[in-house]
């Protein structure tokens, strides 16, 4: 049975669902290593919460450099020695780790994949160039959209190699909560809200990087004109 180690930055909650699906299959043995301490703004999961085998999920810890640079501890150690096919990498440039890590894969002949969002479109040219140097190190790509692969194709990767798994939500709570919605009336916000006022709506992570305080400022605004 091929092994897999996956690498990432820490385990968000709405991740529970497909990490417990990975860890269960029997296609082939996995072991994800993430950090346990925040990161941007976002919360990591405790692996006793997702699955008893306790020691497929392993903790790393990240470290933040001026900010915007980071490193992983284990990575490079896990990719020297540890025994594995396939490797997964959060596809992210600004994790030094990542780049000496898979130079070393390259060297061990080991496939690399990239879990990633791709290029956003708004890089610079230097920015730009940078990210395809990094992503020309992977085999194969997992990306959240088909936006993401139409652009990463358009910079000269091969679009077989790129697979769109979308963001990996809990689709099973998502549906179950979709079939419960009152969704007979014209506009089902009208039960919701007791008005048929325009409504806003904004879907993301509660971070300070998403600076919804504009967001509700907008709204203020817009109420007062």
């Amino acid at each position: 049975m091929k092994k897999v180690i996956y690498f990432t930055n820490v385990f968000p909650k709405y991740r529970r669902n497909i990490w417990q699906k990975l860890l269960n299959q029997n296609l082939f043995n996995i072991k994800i290593f993430y950090g346990k301490n925040p990161l941007n703004g976002i919360d990591s999961q405790r692996k006793e919460t997702i699955h008893n085998n306790q020691e497929n999920l392993i903790y790393l810890k990240n470290y933040s450099i001026i900010g915007i640079i980071f490193w992983q501890s284990k990575v490079i150690r896990e990719c020297i020695f540890s025994d594995f096919d396939k490797v997964i990498f959060l596809g992210e440039m600004n994790i030094i780790s990542t780049w000496i890590s898979c130079l070393i894969c390259k060297l061990r002949k080991k496939e690399i994949f990239f879990w990633t969002h791709g290029f956003y479109g708004n890089e610079g040219k230097i920015k730009s160039l940078f990210r395809k140097v990094f992503y020309k190190m992977a085999d194969q790509f997992f990306v959240y959209e088909n936006m993401a692969r139409d652009k990463m194709i358009k910079k000269g990767f091969n679009g077989e190699k790129i697979h769109v798994v979308y963001n990996s939500l809990d689709f099973e709570i998502q549906l179950n909560i979709f079939n419960q919605l009152e969704l007979r009336v014209e506009n089902p916000l009208i039960n919701l809200f007791k008005n048929n006022l325009p409504t806003l709506f904004f879907i993301g992570r509660l971070t300070l990087k998403k600076k919804i305080d504009q967001l509700i400022q907008a709204v203020i605004g817009l109420n007062k004109k």
